[in-house]
């Protein structure tokens, strides 16, 4: 249960079930980004009990929240070094936004690969690299089929898994294949960089160093070093 103190700012107003989840919830970010781990782990893991719950009576309606809620907890849990716990609530997250996505609504795809690139985190921290490839290819996957209908909204998200994908190669010593995947990812950031600077440059500047480590990594060193010159100037 919240600790006390918690239930004046709850309780009182919001006598819902699924009311007190969300506002437990957005507690539990809130805490996080506040550097209070653990009252935030308390308040995410009410919400995960009180979806729980909800999905017991109407599944259909509150399983995305539940699957928002355990991203959350997975979130928490590592925070306070609790992978192998944090790992379970993020696979069931992907879990259920598989079976939500399977009715191929974009919002569920974006979530489910949102949780891979989650999972995949976890996994190559865990030195699971080939699990942790696999995770972030799917997550690659999805959206670049999620690109083909509406790119706006999602080129963003690719360059973040192509970052990913990037590393999880490079963690394996598939150099090459990684430099592809952070090239296309810093392609794709030269692109939104020039149209919204403010919000792209840094993920572009981010990009070229990870550009140039792999390049220094094979040996092209002049071709880095332009890299890295690049992502000073961003």
């Amino acid at each position: 249960m919240m600790p006390s103190t918690f239930e004046p700012l709850i309780r009182p107003r919001f006598t819902g079930k699924a009311e007190v989840a969300t506002i437990l919830n957005n507690l539990g970010n809130c805490l996080e980004a506040v550097g209070r781990p653990q009252e935030a782990l308390v308040a995410t893991e009410e919400a995960v009990t009180i979806r729980r719950e909800l999905v017991a009576g109407r599944p259909d309606a509150s399983r995305s929240d539940l699957a928002m809620s355990l991203n959350n907890l997975g979130s928490r849990l590592d925070a306070l070094d609790r992978r192998e716990e944090a790992l379970a609530a993020i696979e069931e997250a992907v879990t259920i936004y598989r079976e939500l996505a399977a009715g191929h609504s974009d919002a569920f795809r974006r979530d489910l690969a949102m949780s891979l690139d989650n999972c995949a985190i976890l996994l190559g921290a865990s030195n699971r690299h080939e699990e942790a490839l696999a995770a972030t290819e799917e997550a690659v996957s999805i959206r670049r089929d999620l690109i083909a209908g509406r790119p706006d909204p999602y080129c963003p998200d690719l360059a973040t898994s192509l970052n990913s994908l990037g590393r999880r190669l490079g963690a394996l010593d598939r150099r090459e294949e990684a430099l592809t995947a952070i090239e296309e990812a810093v392609t794709i950031y030269r692109e939104l960089a020039a149209s919204r600077p403010d919000v792209f440059r840094p993920d572009l500047a981010m990009s070229l160093e990870n550009y140039a480590i792999l390049l220094n990594a094979l040996n092209r060193h002049e071709e880095a070093v332009a890299r890295l010159h690049e992502a000073y100037e961003h």
